[in-house]
């Protein structure tokens, strides 16, 4: 396995003692890694394994992620509203938006406040809250039967980070 930092190493001092080659001349290889030790290997296996896992896993709280906030209903809406209403200057960067929130609240408060751009805060609630349920449908929040409202004080608990990108 090659070395993390692809730089190549020289086995210069293992084929000096071998014989294997005259002095002075050298092999670059990148398929070892000296420096890295089986227990190095290990942490960092288990640190891979942590930043794939949702943060509140990692305290063992319970994932936004595992609640259903919105129905099936409200996130295709939101798909039709988003793809009228936002698709056209935003486009897919609109995900990476919604990513980047601290809360689901501070989404809608983002998007009911200042889009669309040219009239900002002129859709209905309905259709901010719809958009937010498609972001949530898209990042791998699961649908349910209670439909998503506008409630700042549910929409706080729902943390993008938790998602997955579908």
């Amino acid at each position: 396995m090659p070395c993390i930092t692809e730089a190549p190493v020289t086995l210069k001092h293992r084929q000096a003692k071998r014989g294997a080659r005259p002095r002075g001349q050298t092999r670059q290889s990148t398929l070892a890694c000296p420096t890295m030790t089986r227990r190095a290997w290990s942490v960092l296996s288990l640190l891979l394994a942590l930043a794939v896992l949702p943060a509140d896993a990692q305290t063992g709280q319970p994932s936004s992620a595992t609640t259903a906030w919105y129905t099936s209903a409200q996130a295709d809406l939101g798909r039709r509203n988003f793809a009228t209403n936002c698709a056209a200057c935003h486009g897919a960067s609109m995900f990476t938006i919604f990513r980047h929130k601290s809360s689901a609240a501070s989404y809608y408060n983002f998007i009911s406040g200042s889009m669309p751009k040219h009239l900002p805060g002129s859709l209905p609630e309905e259709d901010y809250v719809s958009i937010v349920a498609f972001m949530l449908s898209a990042w791998g929040f699961p649908a349910g039967n209670t439909e998503l409202t506008a409630d700042r004080s549910v929409l706080k608990h729902i943390i993008p980070a938790d998602g997955r990108a579908n």
